[in-house]
């Protein structure tokens, strides 16, 4: 999985647009904006300041903030647990695995949904399901929101994976 502050900068540099550029037009200090791109939190106030921040430079980058914070959420979760998810193209631990993962996603995106009962349907059993929408959710594929019975799903993740193979 690419590091957020990674595809923040790649926008950012696609644009042609600087860090300073960036911090005229949308009023926030360039040294945080660095942070942001170099995934440094010390500098931010708390947790909270620096989602806000994050959401307010994916809007300007036009970019998926829901998916980017849940993402970064999803990314602070697992290392305050102590369990880092590893941000390498092989997340899966092999290409062949990101290959068997291909239905699931050309799935997930063709029907903008994804449930339990959609992969069991597909992907045959119960135990399966179970498993594929667990690794989905670890690798920031999908999101499942507090207090909600549905998924939010991370195109902008799923379309890179699929442009990829």
């Amino acid at each position: 999985m690419k590091e957020i502050g990674e595809y923040l900068k790649e926008k950012r540099e696609a644009k042609g647009l600087s860090i300073d550029d960036v911090s005229k037009e949308t009023g926030i200090i360039a040294m945080l904006l660095e942070g942001l791109e170099d995934g440094d939190t010390a500098l931010f106030i708390n947790l909270e300041n620096y989602d806000d921040i994050l959401s307010y430079y994916c809007e300007y980058l036009g970019l998926p903030k829901k998916a980017l914070v849940a993402q970064n959420k999803i990314l602070r979760m697992h290392e305050q647990r102590g369990n880092p998810i590893d941000t390498s193209a092989a997340t899966a631990g092999s290409r062949n695995a990101m290959k068997d993962l291909m239905p699931v996603l050309k799935l997930i995106k063709d029907r903008q949904r994804v449930s339990l009962d959609l992969l069991e349907i597909n992907f045959g059993s119960y135990s399966k399901a179970k498993e594929l929408l667990q690794y989905l959710q670890d690798n920031g594929y999908i999101v499942k929101r507090s207090g909600a019975s549905d998924w939010l799903i991370n195109n902008e993740k799923i379309n890179e994976q699929l442009r990829g193979y």
